[in-house]
């Protein structure tokens, strides 16, 4: 945190710095109902019915897994069972072509009894007695929580981590009513982002448009129909 909330009132002093009094550090694992687990077998022999698949293209995409979209995979009740997804689970993916890769997470938020998850990445059950998934997802996607889980990282052909490696990642844990107010806060910030992204992205293809008919010709400006010289 700031140094500016050294010593002030309702502040203490804590390895991840100055922090509101009422709030904690816990290590990621003690924010699970149950640590971390790594996902069903992908076969692509077993591709094309049974099961929902989450797997790691899944973890980039914003603001949130899209469940629409999710290929299936064939397993047997008992590896359902032992890999089964509930609303609020969160992901992190267990290696990277970059850096930059490693550890990305991301959240469920569909109830559903259908949805299972690959075997490349790790799942977290949030103990939501503790702390709301939503928030814990956002603190995982910051700053500081990329910046530590990239220094856990090991290096190969390929970017790696393990569940040990990102069990004791400190999270600073405010009262379930502040993380309720700050996910609102930030969830609509990134909605407002992804919007004005979409916008940006459309005009730019309008005006790619607009480009090819000036200076095709196709579209006259007015006061200026004669014939083009070449």
């Amino acid at each position: 945190m700031s140094n500016l909330n050294q010593h002030k009132p309702g502040y203490k002093h804590t390895p991840l710095g100055w922090i509101p009094e009422e709030w904690h550090v816990l290590p990621l694992m003690e924010l699970s109902k149950n640590g971390l687990s790594n996902g069903a077998f992908n076969d692509p022999r077993k591709v094309g019915s049974g099961f929902r698949l989450i797997n790691v293209l899944d973890l980039y995409k914003e603001p949130c897994i899209d469940t629409s979209v999710l290929p299936r995979l064939a397993l047997t009740e008992k590896e359902f069972k032992n890999n089964k997804v509930l609303k609020g689970d969160i992901f992190f993916t267990r290696s990277s072509i970059k850096l930059e890769g490693i550890a990305y997470c991301n959240i469920n938020l569909e109830d559903a009894d259908d949805i299972t998850y690959d075997g490349h990445i790790m799942k977290l059950s949030p103990n939501d007695e503790i702390v709301l998934p939503e928030y814990l997802r956002l603190y995982c996607i910051s700053y500081r929580a990329r910046k530590f889980f990239m220094s856990r990282a090991k290096f190969n052909t390929m970017t790696t981590i393990g569940q040990d490696d990102i069990s004791d990642m400190p999270v600073l844990v405010p009262s379930k009513q502040e993380q309720r107010k700050i996910a609102a806060i930030l969830s609509a910030w990134d909605e407002a982002i992804t919007k004005t992204q979409q916008l940006i992205a459309q005009l730019q293809q309008r005006n790619k448009g607009l480009m090819q008919q000036l200076l095709t010709g196709e579209k006259r400006l007015k006061g200026f129909q004669g014939e083009w010289k070449t």
